[in-house]
């Protein structure tokens, strides 16, 4: 074991923590990875929970702020999910969706605290969005559905909408382009790689001291780095 690795580890500090001990609870994030999707959310949250310093919400995606019937079970549900934690510990969750949820941003600003920071990876939107193909691609049940039919059902979500709806078809190619053959930036595989457009909408709820943007690529290739 590395001295950088032995000096992130600090297994000296380590100290277990369970609700009915003093001191230690559940307690809301002070900080949320909310995306983006295929960008190493996970592998940030494999390096992190094992700092001391740090409480990881027990399930890997809670998705409070983006699914409706979550969100209606109100703020002492999702503090729930949370793991317990000594009051000098960082509380994290991670989930991707919250990055392209339209309602996140307030939602969290509002029902957390201001103070929330905010942790966004990113990596190439091309490899992004194979990465992603592939995943959804292979999915039971999944609806294959046009942007064109979608806003025909339903006219609230007529460009620029920010929660993204995916259209699979049977090649890479055939998803992204329209007939005509640009780029459908509407389609998840693509909307949810317009980084600026997403961060842009952080910004007008966070102050840009308080988000934290990480290249995926070098997080990956070198996490001890950017986790010191």
């Amino acid at each position: 074991m590395t001295s950088d690795t032995e000096k992130y580890l600090d297994t000296n500090s380590y100290r277990p923590c369970q609700s009915g001990i003093k001191d230690c609870r559940k307690r809301l994030p002070q900080a949320i990875v909310i995306g983006a999707k295929k960008c190493g959310t996970g592998t940030l949250r494999y390096f992190l929970r094992v700092h001391p310093q740090v409480a990881f919400s027990k399930h890997v995606e809670i998705h409070y702020f983006d699914v409706p019937w979550k969100y209606k079970n109100g703020i002492n549900w999702y503090r729930n999910q949370m793991s317990p934690s000594w009051p000098d510990q960082i509380t994290l969750e991670k989930t991707p969706r919250y990055f392209v949820c339209g309602r996140a941003p307030t939602a969290i600003h509002d029902d957390i605290s201001p103070k929330t920071k905010i942790i966004i990876l990113i990596r190439d939107p091309v490899k992004r969005a194979v990465s992603d193909y592939l995943a959804v691609k292979h999915m039971e049940g999944i609806t294959k559905i046009t942007f064109e039919n979608i806003t025909v059902k339903s006219s609230h979500l007529t460009p620029p909408y920010t929660d993204p709806i995916y259209y699979i078809r049977s090649s890479f190619e055939e998803s992204v382009l329209d007939s005509n053959g640009s780029i459908n930036i509407w389609n998840g595989l693509i909307n949810i790689g317009l980084y600026a457009n997403h961060i842009r909408r952080w910004l007008q709820v966070f102050p840009k001291e308080q988000i934290l943007v990480l290249d995926s690529d070098e997080f990956v290739q070198n996490p001890l780095k950017r986790l010191h």
